[in-house]
């Protein structure tokens, strides 16, 4: 059995995630003093149009992590009330939806907001998300996977890192591009980091196949009767489908697609799904 070598947990060791440079421009305007952004900033931008980026800014600056890292999914944006059905509110309390993730962020030893985003990551972007889908697509394509970066020495060692050094004003991953100066290529170094993602949006969009299946699944009787989605939210979220972010609205799609196949599969059995040879 052939193995690969990921480099998986990089980013979350080494300050290489776009968000962790976002969020430092969130934290120097939280940096200023209160009576300027309470008595001139923030009275001001709120008389701007809702659309507007400075307020969109200001808004998401006031909100505090982890649910800052966050406050850009349309689960966050949308009242509950929007999203789900009645009933199944009445039984999972929104007040706790992100219990795990604020316990890890509030709980680990670290001094710096950086720090703590890494962690949060560690724990549930990489651990719970990305090892999952790349061991799993891996083992089906007879593939092991190592993943070097995460070995517990070089884990533990990352945690005693400065943050300052991960990212050095704007520059992400630092200590580790320096690290790395004279073993990997200038070129490999300086290039932009981009995801492996696909464009699973427009797929479900343009597609005959996959287009048809999304319809079908997502207009039947029994996903609309499942009681987790409104079905006026599935509705909403097809039509946006069909507007200008058809790459982020389909990938909301997909997880309420395949959440559904996924009842049909292993709690109804009425899919029957083929096994390889």
């Amino acid at each position: 059995m052939e193995v690969l070598l990921a480099g998986d947990g990089g980013d979350e060791l080494f300050a290489g995630n776009e968000r962790y440079a976002t969020d430092k421009v969130f934290q120097l305007y939280d940096a200023l003093p209160r009576w300027l952004r309470y008595r001139w900033i923030e009275p001001l931008v709120g008389l701007l149009p809702e659309a507007n980026r400075a307020r969109r800014f200001v808004q998401r600056a006031s909100i505090p992590n982890p649910r800052r890292m966050l406050s850009r999914m349309l689960f966050l944006r949308m009242a509950p009330e929007e999203v789900f059905d009645r009933d199944f509110l009445e039984g999972v309390s929104p007040k706790h939806w992100l219990d795990i993730l604020e316990t890890h962020f509030a709980t680990v030893s670290a001094e710096t907001e950086l720090n703590r985003m890494m962690y949060l990551d560690l724990k549930i972007t990489l651990a719970d998300n990305d090892l999952r889908k790349v061991l799993g697509t891996a083992e089906l394509a007879g593939i092991r996977v190592r993943f070097p970066l995460l070995d517990q020495e070089l884990v533990e060692f990352s945690g005693t890192i400065p943050s300052y050094l991960k990212m050095k004003g704007w520059k992400k991953r630092y200590i580790f591009k320096q690290a790395m100066k004279g073993i990997l290529p200038q070129g490999v170094l300086n290039k932009k980091k981009h995801g492996f993602g696909v464009p699973l949006g427009k797929w479900l969009l343009h597609n005959r196949r996959l287009n048809s299946l999304v319809m079908d699944v997502l207009s039947d009787s029994r996903t609309r009767q499942r009681g987790y989605f409104s079905p006026t939210f599935v509705d909403r979220l097809m039509e946006l489908h069909r507007g200008e972010h058809a790459a982020y609205y389909g990938e909301l799609i997909w997880y309420l697609l395949v959440l559904e196949l996924w009842h049909r599969i292993h709690l109804e059995r009425t899919i029957k799904v083929p096994v390889a040879n």
